[in-house]
């Protein structure tokens, strides 16, 4: 029997190693070999890409939903406790245990309570806020008899109520002062003062906190309400913000029929007459 010379063993060796990779199929191999389809590909997709890009929807400042209910009882002439016992405890146990509803936290303060109902992800906000709202109307003898009907919200994202735009060809740091400068001069507003001032605590070039305690140390000032609007939530923060003289404090996101609420409330102690 015939055998193979060891340079046709080696050739037919080379030739099995390299038929797996022959045979292999697969995208990468095809364009490997294909350049031209592999080119074409490649603009179909960027041409696909850019049309794709103008059906976006963008947003320079976007509108997120913050996942929050609120329920909101003014309760004219009520103490704190007052407002806990017959307000804002009831609705908590009202409220907790519906499907959708991940935390609840109240805020019982003179004149107003406020239960705020924060959701889970991925549920139906309204069907939520129906429940909510269904299970406030079930209260017996609610809202006490002193209390205003009780509104029930969906909280919603608000933009700024108005933004000043200051140009100049000052340079930076004098456009600074100038801007600090027009800041105070609206607060201060001597000649015509406001009946009540929304004030954010978080501004541009100065604290909301610092805005509050100048007006309370200026004569001019002093007697003006202040509703003070902040993210920060926590028991410290508003301590803050009530020691420095605001009358009330609202924190993000908030609800507008809310915070008209608590601006009745605090225009009915400091100038009732505006609300005849």
């Amino acid at each position: 029997m015939a055998e193979a010379s060891p340079g046709a063993q080696d050739a037919g060796r080379a030739a099995l190693r390299r038929a797996p990779a022959l045979a292999a199929p697969g995208l990468v191999p095809y364009f490997a070999h294909n350049p031209v389809a592999a080119n074409l590909l490649m603009t179909l997709m960027l041409v696909g890409g850019m049309l794709a890009s103008l059906q976006l929807n963008s947003q320079l400042f976007p509108t997120v939903d913050p996942g929050v209910v609120t329920v909101s009882v003014p309760y004219p002439g009520a103490t704190p406790t007052e407002v806990e016992e017959g307000i804002t405890r009831r609705v908590e146990e009202a409220v907790f245990g519906i499907d959708g509803v991940d935390r609840v936290v109240s805020s019982a303060t003179e004149n107003m309570g406020t239960v705020t109902v924060e959701l889970k992800d991925f549920v139906d906000d309204m069907r939520v806020r129906d429940d909510v709202e269904a299970a406030v109307d079930r209260l017996v003898d609610f809202p006490p008899e002193e209390a205003e009907a009780p509104k029930v919200v969906r909280a919603e994202r608000v933009s700024d109520v108005m933004s000043l735009v200051v140009a100049s060809e000052l340079p930076e740091a004098e456009l600074m002062r100038g801007v600090e400068q027009l800041e105070e001069a609206l607060l201060a507003l001597d000649e015509q003062p406001p009946d009540l001032v929304i004030l954010d605590w978080m501004l541009p070039h100065v604290s909301g906190l610092e805005v509050c305690r100048r007006m309370r140390r200026r004569k001019e000032t002093r007697g003006i309400p202040v509703v003070m609007l902040t993210a920060r939530g926590e028991e410290g923060d508003r301590v803050r913000g009530l020691e420095s003289g605001a009358d009330d404090y609202v924190t993000k996101p908030f609800s507008p029929s809310e915070l008209i609420a608590r601006v009745r409330a605090v225009l009915r102690r400091s100038s009732p007459e505006l609300l005849e």
